[in-house]
């Protein structure tokens, strides 16, 4: 009777160590399994026509291949660990917009060095860069994975092709978790670099710093040394890009395109070069939406656009532009009847508004005697006042919202 009584008993709590062992087992492979998530990562590469710069016997693009390849390779020894994909920004087939959309040219999937290397040697370089759209593609492509994700741009250069920079930071915000941005430039100038504002970014200027730099794009090898698993990202800002023109005549309105957080406060400034965050010369807030619209300033130089955080008030990204003078030449009589009307040209690159002048010397820009708008074109007549003496004839430019040339007239009886 104990006989069975031990029997029964030692099998029920066989049963139930069982029942507990398996929940234990479960649950242990299921935190395995989320430990193991695979990394996501998709490349947006350049496949602009600057890719087939030469450097010595090689291109860029046959040494950004190479490092590609290498990385993926190496991503390949850890099976389960990186999911990668690949976008090419510009490029295409001959006949083809580069500048439209383009579908991934190799699908997130396991790292597979074969497939990278027949997909890379079948790129080639064309026409101009379409940057911003292929990155919000392949920015909304990797947040549809529940794991950790991040999108990789290997670029000569910044959008070539008019898309809007603010699309790049609305896609960031609209994901449901963080999406990593890294930039791996080629040999970029220091203008470029800034206009990625604070996109985290390394500048590759030789072979060596080029595979260093996309294997700390893709693998995360800046951290470091642990157990060989890729870490799950730390969440990051949303970076700041800045885009407008490099030079631009005094006076003339211009657009600053932009992307960014697009804090409450936060705003764009025009400042002269090397100012404080807090002196500036025109802004304009964020919410007023990408591009925004700036005049430059009378005063030939080198000026900067800011963007500009409104809680902290540092500026997060800045782009120089540089103001030239516009160039306005008067081919005036040195004499004129009094009462009679004479006849005066111009050389000039005119703007809606402009026109020219007689007035007294030294009088205020609003001061005229008489005026005539220069969209009659050039030569026409002004008017010479009744009374002699000396007057000036004068150049008024709407973009620059004054007077850019001035010449002397003696009106005689």
């Amino acid at each position: 009777m104990f006989g069975s009584i031990i029997d029964e008993e030692s099998t029920a709590a066989v049963r139930y160590d069982l029942r507990v062992a398996g929940i234990f087992y479960t649950l242990i492979f299921l935190a395995h399994s989320m430990a193991v998530t695979p990394f996501t990562v998709e490349i947006v590469l350049d496949g602009s026509e600057s890719m087939a710069t030469p450097v010595g016997d090689s291109t860029i693009q046959t040494m950004v291949q190479d490092a590609i390849v290498s990385v993926v390779a190496e991503a390949q020894t850890k099976p389960g660990q990186l999911t990668l994909g690949l976008r090419v920004a510009g490029g295409g087939e001959k006949g083809g917009d580069p500048c439209s959309a383009t579908e991934p040219l190799i699908q997130l999937s396991d790292p597979d060095w074969n497939h990278w290397t027949e997909a890379l040697n079948r790129l080639k370089p064309r026409g101009e860069r379409n940057l911003n759209t292929p990155v919000v593609n392949a920015i909304t492509n990797v947040a549809r994975n529940a794991g950790p994700s991040r999108v990789v741009v290997i670029t000569t250069g910044g959008d070539q092709c008019e898309s809007n920079p603010r699309d790049v930071a609305a896609a960031l915000s609209a994901t449901d978790h963080t999406v990593e941005l890294r930039l791996v430039g080629l040999n970029l100038d220091s203008a470029t670099m800034d206009a990625f504002g604070s996109l985290e970014l390394r500048n590759a200027t030789n072979p060596a710093e080029l595979l260093d730099a996309i294997r700390w794009a893709v693998l995360k090898t800046d951290h470091p040394e642990g157990d060989g698993t890729i870490p799950e990202p730390t969440p990051t800002e949303i970076p700041v890009v800045l885009s407008a023109p490099d030079r631009i005549a005094a006076g003339e309105m211009f657009e600053l395109s932009w992307s960014g957080p697009e804090g409450p406060e936060d705003f764009l400034s025009l400042a002269a070069e090397e100012s404080t965050d807090d002196d500036y010369l025109d802004w304009a807030r964020t919410e007023e939406g990408s591009p925004v619209h700036f005049s430059a300033p009378l005063e030939p130089g080198v000026y900067e656009l800011r963007y500009v955080d409104g809680e902290s008030g540092t500026t997060r990204a800045h782009v120089s532009i540089e103001v030239f003078a516009v160039p306005v030449e008067l081919r005036v009589p040195a004499t004129a009847t009094a009462g009679m009307r004479f006849e005066i040209g111009w050389t000039a690159n005119p703007g809606d508004g402009d026109f020219v002048t007689i007035a007294k010397p030294k009088s205020s820009a609003r001061h005229s005697l008489d005026w005539a708008s220069t969209a009659t074109g050039s030569p026409t007549t002004l008017a010479a006042p009744n009374k002699p003496g000396t007057y000036e004839v004068r150049y008024f430019s709407s973009r620059a919202r004054g007077i850019v040339a001035r010449a002397t007239i003696e009106v005689r009886p």
